[in-house]
């Protein structure tokens, strides 16, 4: 994992790889082991499987946000970029632990030529996004079924 790229007062930023993980079968545990908590918390429908096979395939791309005392892995964010979006498909399992690295996330996306960015989260998120720039497109409804 490359922490170089932005420093927090507590908290490190940056891409995991998927060499990284392979050099490191302890990283790439506790990687998929907190992308697993995330996805079961993430309105994106993806699973822990989708997700490493797209990590395998470059279909997505991995961010970790690491505590700076004890290098442990906080958070990860799980990026897809196509057709000029960049969309957050994983935020977690904490949505705070990356509002501080949103604009990071936004000048990679400026930098390959991405005309937006997108993330599905609840509308709680409106409060620390809307100062950021960020606003609410559509509204997506849902209705569990007995079967």
């Amino acid at each position: 994992m490359s922490v170089a790229e932005v420093e927090a007062p507590r908290r490190l930023f940056g891409e995991i790889t998927l060499a990284s993980m392979k050099g490191n079968a302890e990283l790439a545990r506790l990687v998929m082991r907190i992308v697993r908590d995330a996805c079961s918390r993430a309105r994106g429908g993806l699973t822990v499987e989708t997700v490493a096979a797209g990590i395998h395939d470059g279909r997505f791309r991995l961010w970790g946000v690491m505590a700076q005392e004890d290098a442990s892995l906080l958070a990860v964010a799980v990026a897809e970029i196509k057709d000029h979006v960049f969309t957050l498909h994983v935020l977690g399992p904490k949505f705070r632990d990356f509002v501080e690295f949103l604009p990071v996330l936004e000048k990679l996306a400026r930098g390959l030529h991405c005309a937006r960015m997108e993330f599905l989260g609840t509308l709680a998120f409106e409060r620390e996004l809307k100062p950021l720039g960020w606003f609410v497109r559509e509204a997506r409804f849902e209705r569990a079924l007995d079967v």
